[in-house]
């Protein structure tokens, strides 16, 4: 849609876990992540609950060695975002899950008191 906007963060922590890719394919992957409209259709639409997608369960042949976990957050009416994690399947998820519960509230928190001014 015309107002989404999609931020992307960190991408190159992912080289720490992908050794044993092929360099075209981590170019690939990288060039995929720089792709807004990609992106889109990959995490929307917006669910209040947690999402985990496992390897080939992405819609991408490209994502196979990789996880992608998502949650929402809701700043009011017409107000909404995702956080998402993109990483390898052996990563430890009840460790990301809580780190992004975590970032959730305090960033839907923050916004609401510093970029809404609401409490």
């Amino acid at each position: 849609q015309k107002g989404d906007h999609v931020y992307v963060s960190g991408k190159n922590n992912i080289l720490d876990f992908l050794e044993d890719l092929d360099a075209e394919k981590l170019r690939d992957i990288f060039g995929v992540l720089e792709d807004e409209s990609h992106l889109k259709s990959l995490l929307l639409p917006l669910d209040q609950d947690v999402n985990i997608k496992i390897g080939t369960k992405l819609p991408n042949r490209l994502y196979d060695d990789l996880s992608m976990m998502t949650t929402s957050y809701h700043l009011g009416e017409n107000r909404k975002g995702m956080i998402a994690v993109l990483g390898p399947t052996r990563m430890s998820y009840d460790l990301t899950l809580g780190t992004m519960k975590f970032f959730q509230k305090e960033l839907t928190e923050k916004l609401l008191r510093d970029y809404f001014n609401e409490e």
